[in-house]
């Protein structure tokens, strides 16, 4: 999906800085504080809208990453989160070069 100058509910994409099986992630600028915003389309745009119904009953625990905003139309679904620590400690998120951890890059270092 191209996100380039979209605007989800004031929140702006910047770059990529992930994909999965469900979307793809982005680093966006939401009123001045940087987020990763996870957009969801296609096929698996039902099954992660559903996840998405159930997450927001369970009550806020510090062992889950908190979705701070949500929205959706026909062809996709958008939710923000609280970016993930830098991976390798390097925290710079206005470097096109920094990456925020994932399970894949903890995993292949390891």
């Amino acid at each position: 999906m191209n996100v380039d100058g979209m605007v989800f509910g004031g929140i702006k994409p910047l770059r990529k800085i992930g994909v999965g099986g469900f979307g793809e992630v982005y680093l966006a600028l939401d009123g001045g504080e940087y987020v990763a915003l996870k957009v969801v389309f296609g096929e698996k745009l039902k099954r992660e809208a559903d996840a998405l119904a159930r997450f927001a009953k369970i009550p806020p625990c510090e062992n889950l990453t908190p979705i701070l905003k949500s929205g959706s139309c026909a062809d996709f679904l958008y939710y923000t989160m609280p970016l993930a620590d830098s991976f390798e400690g390097f925290c710079d998120v206005e470097n096109p070069l920094w990456l925020g951890k994932s399970l894949a890059r903890v995993i292949a270092q390891r």
